[in-house]
């Protein structure tokens, strides 16, 4: 018995010995700084292979003035095995899965390289950083690279590198679809015969990822390859009729971008293509495809228009709204495309025509969408003998003398603009802004604001300043400048860069757990100027509480990133949950291509930092169980399960923030693709 105990001890000392030494060791790493390219070489001594499950950096900026976020930034994409992408205003640690794994063979050493992407939205100046790599293994090892210091100087040389052929030709075919598309980025006519050109973009044309397609359409336009126009055109003809809703949204986005190749290429064939797209229920995209037709001038276009505007002249008195809840663009906006393109031309055949459209008082909608029009033609040019333009100069006044009943204070705002850049007559020109100023209406008064400054008529200084004073805070400013164009003195409304936060507590039932926790919720808010209006927007969501699982330590998650048209919305929380390991995550939302998608990101809670999760597109679904109606009117106090439970039906909030998942994306009509291109310049 007692050998059988040595034996089994031995045995035991022997194995335990062979594991303490057969960790997979980092044995070496070069950072090559022309490409931010960082390669590292591993050593596996056990006999059996190791995976690394997941890769990614440390970082932190040691230099740089942080301005805010400042758009979509370009990114250096270098040849590598993975890509690494991460913001220098983000979180410090940024790993992602390895995709494929990295498969070390027992005994041997191995090489794989990371090509380091980091977003500079917000960072301006010289800036630097320091940027450890990292490779977690399968069981949990993580390796780390000594840290290097990368700045500006750096990105900027990486940046304007010009790849060579070896490296464009492995561009295309890698495995990562951003690359891919990098590659096609980098063809061009001065390094590649045609030969070559033409089967790299034959490839694009087949790619499995909708991105790189479009990127290959984009290519073949700005190439000239006109060889490819019946490809493109039979594409779009199959992208024209999707077979669902899903469909419908992937096929719309690609068809946009094949329409804007093939209208590069001058394609008159593709004209009727895209007549058939505007009157297409099943495309979403229909109110913008009127500058398309625009550019494919000739005669034999202009026809085509004019029989698609008889064909659909009921259109000119649908009202200016959906026409029902799977209506996207109704018909009264696809009329004003039709229209757009029609009033592009200028030619005097299309006078009868759009003469009979303003003549019907119930084609009121495709009025104020003619002289929209006609103001995109004038935009405050001496248009004032156009002999086009002229001939509609009695519907402009006509439309001014309107009471202000009902919708004729769109109409009048546009007729306005209309008429004091057409009309050759000073003193009408005077009087009809002098009224304007007087007008029941906010928004015709600041447009008459506006063309009087732009236009320099000193007599409307006193109605000028009689409109300033009677403005609403809001819209003082708005009144000012046009004063100041006239050298007149005036006192712009000053305002605090920040206005007041709100903050309230609030009870989170936590996902994955039966816990209830007491949070602090804190926005931050700022004033911005939006069109006419000083505003109070967030700027950042900050929430705080005591995890009763670590010490009753005091945790604090504030919001990184930003969203929405203009770049300026904070992500917003709307999970805060725990894993079943304990470990506390985020999701939020923020929007991005404008306001048509938005996107879900996680954030996990781990050795006392918060670090981003890189999500795959289809994700778990949870329910949003974080207050929604935080806004600069709301009291502080306390929110309860029971409030919550009591608005979780609120028609006021979209589904994209009542629940996260089951995709990274929720797009809307207007966008749809599954993965938007400059979704990382919000990282």
């Amino acid at each position: 018995m007692s050998k059988l105990i040595n034996y089994l001890v031995a045995s035991f000392l022997l194995l335990t010995s062979h594991v303490a030494l057969s960790k997979v060791e980092l044995v070496s790493s070069e950072l090559d700084r022309s490409t931010l390219v960082l390669k590292l070489t591993v050593h596996n001594p056990d006999t059996a292979a190791r995976r690394v499950v997941e890769m990614g950096v440390n970082q932190d900026v040691a230099g740089g003035i942080k301005c805010g976020h400042t758009g979509s930034e370009p990114k250096v994409r270098s040849l590598a095995d993975y890509r690494i992408e991460f913001s220098l205003m983000g979180v410090q640690q940024s790993l992602v899965r390895a995709d494929p794994l990295v498969l070390i063979p027992p005994g041997e050493n191995l090489s794989f390289t990371l090509a380091l992407s980091p977003d500079t939205g917000g960072v301006c100046g010289n800036w630097s950083f320091e940027v450890n790599g990292l490779a977690v293994l399968d069981d949990g090892t993580k390796l780390k690279t000594a840290k290097t210091i990368i700045n500006s100087d750096d990105f900027k040389a990486a940046l304007n590198r010009n790849s060579t052929r070896t490296e464009v030709s492995a561009l295309l075919q890698h495995r990562d679809h951003i690359l891919r598309i990098k590659g096609i980025e980098k063809l061009n006519a001065k390094d590649f015969d045609v030969a070559t050109l033409e089967s790299a973009l034959a490839a694009g044309l087949d790619d499995p990822n909708p991105w790189v397609r479009t990127t290959a359409y984009k290519k073949i336009a700005s190439l000239k390859l006109l060889g490819f126009e019946p490809a493109l055109r039979a594409k779009l003809q199959r992208l024209a009729r999707p077979k669902n809703r899903d469909e419908r949204n992937d096929y719309s986005s690609e068809a946009m971008r094949l329409v804007d190749a093939l209208v590069e290429m001058k394609s008159m064939g593709a004209a009727d293509q895209i007549l058939d797209l505007i009157e297409n229920r099943d495309f979403n995209f229909s109110i913008s495809l009127g500058s398309s037709l625009q550019m494919l001038q000739s005669p034999a276009v202009l026809a085509k228009i004019i029989d698609r505007l008889n064909k659909n002249k009921a259109w000119a008195s649908v009202p200016d709204k959906k026409n029902g809840p799977d209506e996207e663009d109704g018909e009264a906006k696809r009329y004003l495309e039709l229209l757009r393109a029609l009033i592009s031309y200028r030619d005097p055949s299309t006078l009868p025509l759009l003469k009979s459209i303003m003549e019907k008082p119930e084609n009121r909608p495709a009025v104020r969408s003619i002289m929209h029009a006609f103001i995109n033609l004038t935009r405050f040019s001496p248009q004032a003998e156009d002999p086009f333009l002229r001939n509609f100069l009695q519907y402009a006044e006509k439309y001014l003398s309107d009471d202000g009943k009902d919708d004729k204070v769109n109409v009048r705002g546009t007729a306005l603009i209309l008429f004091v850049s057409t009309t050759s007559d000073p003193h009408k020109k005077v009087r009809l802004l002098r009224n304007a100023l007087k007008d029941s209406s906010v928004s015709v008064r600041l447009d008459a604001a506006k063309v009087a400054g732009a236009l320099k008529l000193k007599e409307l200084v006193p109605e000028l300043r009689r409109a300033h004073k009677l403005a609403g805070d809001k819209q003082k400013d708005y009144f000012c400048e046009p004063l100041k164009q006239l050298d007149e003195t005036c006192d712009l409304l000053t305002l605090p860069v920040d206005a007041p936060k709100v903050t309230w507590r609030e009870e989170v039932a936590m996902p994955g757990s039966k816990e209830t926790l007491v949070v602090e919720r804190t926005v931050m808010r700022q004033i911005l100027k939006i069109g006419y209006e000083k505003n109070s927007i967030p700027s950042q969501h900050i929430i705080r509480f005591q995890d009763a699982a670590a010490s009753k330590q005091m945790i604090e998650w504030r919001s990184s990133k930003v969203g929405g048209p203009a770049g300026i919305y904070p992500e917003f929380p709307l999970v805060l949950g725990k894993a079943r390991d304990g470990t506390l995550f985020v999701y939020t939302s923020r929007s991005v291509i404008g306001a048509a998608c938005f996107r879900y990101s996680k954030y996990q809670f781990k050795g006392g930092t918060w670090f981003e999760v890189d999500l795959p597109l289809n994700i778990e679904t949870w329910k949003a169980n974080l207050y929604l109606g935080a806004d600069e009117n709301m009291s502080t106090g306390f929110v309860s399960l029971a409030q919550k439970a009591e608005e979780k039906d609120n028609p006021r909030d979209p589904d994209f923030y009542r629940q996260v998942g089951p995709k990274k994306y929720h797009c809307q009509s207007h966008y749809s693709g599954p993965y938007p291109p400059i979704e990382r310049s919000f990282r």
